[in-house]
């Protein structure tokens, strides 16, 4: 069975969370939207500018994923 470390999971249960919050408050264009800007300024802004973390695509990518999740659900459970 694949192993999803936690850290990617994390990230993508969040960018789902904003996705569904935002896109409930605004549009469903907008949660995912803004799902993958909060997942690519937490890596470039707080991993590396502030050097309060490690960098990684792959969390940037996970984040934009859920986003897409919660996307998705907007259209086709709510």
């Amino acid at each position: 069975m694949l192993k999803i470390p936690q850290d990617k999971v994390g990230h993508f249960l969040i960018g789902a969370g904003i996705s569904l919050v935002v896109g409930g408050l605004v549009d469903p264009d907008t949660g995912l939207i803004a799902a993958t800007v909060a997942g690519v300024a937490k890596e470039v802004v707080w991993d590396k500018l502030l050097a309060r973390g490690t960098p990684e695509f792959m969390d940037a990518l996970a984040t934009a994923a859920g986003g897409v999740l919660g996307y998705l659900l907007h259209f086709y459970l709510l």
